[in-house]
C-alpha cells in the first residue's frame, strides 16, 4: 500500500514538473485577454490604469501618439502583446532580446516587428514558447527595456 501512495505522489510530483509557459499561458489565457481589453480602452480614452505609480498604456495606443505625447510616458509601463517573430538572443551583459509582432497586427500584409528585452531567466521559456501563442508583457518606456512575462508564475 505504501509503495502504491508513494507512486501517486511520484506521479503528480513528476506531473507538476511537466508544465512549462505554454501550460500557464493556455490556462491563464482568457484573464489576460480580457485584462488586456481593459487596458487597451482605458488607453484609447486617456484613463489609464496604473501599476506601482505608473501609468500603463497598451503599445497600439503608444504608437499612434505623436512625439510629445510619448515623452509623457518615458519611464512609465506599456502593455505589450505579441507573437515572437525569432528565436531569443542571450547576452551575459543585457539579458534577453526577442523580436515581435503585435497581436493587433498580425493580420497586415507586413506586419512591423518591434524589438523587446527581458531579463535572463526568462531565455528558456521565450525558447520554448509556441509560436503561435501570445505573450503578455509589461516593458519599460521609451525603449521596450527591462520587460517582464505576464501570466507565468516565478518559478515553476
Amino acid at each position: 500500500m505504501r509503495c502504491v501512495i508513494f507512486w501517486i505522489f511520484f506521479a503528480v510530483c513528476f506531473a507538476e514538473t511537466k508544465k512549462d509557459i505554454n501550460y500557464y499561458l493556455e490556462k491563464n489565457h482568457a484573464n489576460l485577454w480580457e485584462f488586456y481589453q481593459t487596458i487597451k480602452k482605458q488607453s484609447l480614452e486617456g484613463k489609464y490604469a496604473t501599476f506601482r505609480k505608473r501609468l500603463i498604456i497598451d503599445q497600439k495606443n503608444y504608437t499612434l501618439l505623436n512625439k510629445w505625447q510619448k515623452k509623457k510616458f518615458d519611464g512609465q509601463i506599456v502593455l505589450v502583446v505579441f507573437y515572437k517573430t525569432s528565436k531569443p538572443n542571450y547576452s551575459n551583459f543585457g539579458g534577453v532580446s526577442i523580436d515581435g509582432v503585435l497581436v493587433d497586427d498580425k493580420d497586415e500584409k507586413v506586419p512591423k516587428t518591434y524589438y523587446y528585452k527581458f531579463d535572463g531567466r526568462y531565455y528558456t521559456d521565450l525558447e520554448i514558447v509556441d509560436s503561435k501563442r501570445a505573450l503578455y508583457a509589461y516593458c519599460i518606456l521609451p525603449h521596450f527595456k527591462h520587460c517582464i512575462l505576464l501570466g507565468i508564475p516565478y518559478y515553476y
